[in-house]
C-alpha cells in the first residue's frame, strides 16, 4: 500500500536546542507534488545508540501537508524514524535514518 500511494516524506534537519528538545518538521507529498493534508502521522524514534529508548510522537499539521511534534530529550548522533500515515484507509510506512546536530553545528 504504501508503494502505491507515492507519498514523497521531506525532513526538515534535526537540530538539538539549548533546552535539549528536537523540532521534526515533516512535508508530505502526493505523487505529482500537491500538499497531503489531514493525514494522521505517527513516529517513532530512537537514537541508535539507546535503541530501547523510543519516542512515539504524533505530529500536528501546522500548514498543508506540513506536520509537526518535538522530541523532548534528544541526543546528537544518529537516530531511525519510523514515519507511519494513514488517512482513511490509507496507510504509508517509512523509515528514515537523520543525524541531529547540536545547534550551530555544521
Amino acid at each position: 500500500a504504501s508503494r502505491e500511494l507515492g507519498l514523497q516524506l521531506f525532513m526538515s534537519p534535526l537540530v538539538l536546542t539549548s533546552s535539549g528538545a528536537v523540532d521534526v518538521e515533516l512535508r508530505v507529498s502526493a505523487r505529482h507534488g500537491a500538499p497531503f493534508t489531514s493525514a494522521e502521522l505517527r513516529l517513532e524514534a530512537f537514537a541508535n545508540a539507546r535503541a530501547s529508548r523510543v519516542e512515539k510522537l504524533l505530529l500536528s499539521e501546522t500548514a498543508p501537508g506540513v506536520y509537526r511534534a518535538q522530541i523532548g530529550a534528544g541526543l546528537r548522533g544518529l537516530w531511525e524514524i519510523r514515519v507511519n500515515v494513514t488517512r482513511g484507509t490509507a496507510r504509508y510506512r517509512a523509515v528514515l535514518r537523520r543525524e541531529i546536530k547540536k545547534a550551530g553545528a555544521a
